[in-house]
């Protein structure tokens, strides 16, 4: 059969026409193909060859051209993502945090990159000012857009963000909270019953652990069986499960037996992930305990296990190192021991204070333009 040139012609022409090219911040490499689909995600574009389609975050996306058809309705979304991310990137956590509030309203609890990039954002941004109940919320969201598949496939250079592939959790964000961490609330999660039951889980162990005036009450036994109910069965209760039950129920189960018998598993921990970010959670988890009970024994070993935690762990988390010095100081000072408090404190705060001067330091100019 004959095919005429200009069909050839005409056919060429449409093809050039259909593609466009998008050069992404994190390639140097432009990709050209056909957009097939298009949302507050991102863009979803056919390359030819590939059986899938290619989707690219609006953050990843620097420049397109031709500009697709419906591309206007997503501009203002799609220049705000890639903005607060290059800042984040810069290192500049307070401009960042006033854009990914702003499109927390849109992103968080949904699936895609771009919902994985805010919430993920918003978490890291609320950590560097060392506000972690504010925290928890984007981190749970996080990992809703996060499949099993997904998290077991990251390998250890991505996790630069403090996530725990196997446990399942962020290392900088322990169920553990001191005075000055209340100064901020756990909101509540919208929809509780349509998220996944890790989320669920998480969610009522971080809200039990900040939750001070339910501690050691018949209400926190209830919520911790409710809370076994939820993840009943081998495949819902791995080990970040596990490891965040046990530093909850010697916070703040009512018996002095069963809060003993997880300060036990804590111990466990210790001895067998020595210099882990494991061994810094559990020793949390040991001295905030201790020093919730009477006796003077059990206190004065609290603040040995923090003390371990400012010691041994400031350089690898000066905010956590911080947190513990703070909690030690109310009972040294409660305990006529203000100075000790006061020099745990001071050097606890002087890490955490050069880690942040050497990250303004680090900050390249904030113009996004």
């Amino acid at each position: 059969m004959m095919i005429s040139l200009q069909l050839i012609s005409a056919t060429l022409l449409l093809m050039q026409v259909d593609q466009t090219t998008i050069d992404r911040w994190s390639n140097t490499e432009p990709v050209v193909g056909e957009v097939v689909h298009m949302d507050e995600q991102g863009i979803q574009m056919h390359i030819q060859g590939d059986v899938l389609p290619l989707q690219i975050a609006w953050y990843d996306i620097r420049d397109l051209e031709p500009t697709p058809v419906g591309y206007a309705e997503f501009r203002t979304l799609a220049q705000d993502a890639w903005r607060a991310r290059l800042r984040i990137e810069r290192g500049d956590f307070t401009s960042a945090e006033t854009v990914y509030a702003r499109l927390a309203e849109i992103y968080l609890w949904k699936q895609g990159p771009e919902s994985a990039d805010v919430s993920l954002g918003l978490m890291r941004c609320r950590l560097d000012r060392d506000d972690r109940a504010a925290a928890v919320l984007p981190f749970l969201s996080w990992l809703g857009t996060q499949s099993t598949d997904s998290i077991s496939s990251l390998s250890q250079s991505e996790l630069y963000n403090g996530f725990d592939s196997e446990y399942r959790l962020m290392i900088h964000l322990p169920p553990v909270f001191g005075l000055k961490d209340r100064i901020s609330a756990i909101e509540s999660i919208p929809e509780m019953d349509s998220k996944s039951l890790h989320q669920q889980a998480f969610f009522k162990l971080y809200q039990l652990a900040y939750s001070i005036e339910e501690h050691k009450t018949e209400n926190a036994e209830l919520k911790l069986d409710e809370i076994d109910r939820l993840v009943i069965g081998r495949s819902n209760r791995d080990s970040g499960f596990e490891f965040m039950r046990e530093m909850v129920t010697a916070q703040v189960h009512p018996s002095l037996q069963k809060r003993n018998a997880a300060r036990g598993t804590l111990n466990r921990k210790i001895k067998s992930q020595s210099g882990t970010w494991i061994e810094m959670w559990a020793r949390l988890g040991l001295g905030v305990s201790l020093l919730s009970e009477e006796s003077v024994e059990s206190n004065e070993q609290g603040v040995i296990e923090l003390i371990h935690v400012i010691v041994r762990f400031q350089s690898f988390s000066p905010s956590l190192a911080e947190s513990a010095s703070q909690i030690a100081n109310e009972y040294l000072v409660k305990t006529n021991r203000t100075q000790w408090g006061s020099e745990l404190l001071f050097d606890a705060r002087s890490a955490w204070m050069e880690q942040s001067s050497t990250s303004i330091l680090n900050m390249e100019s904030t113009t996004d333009e």
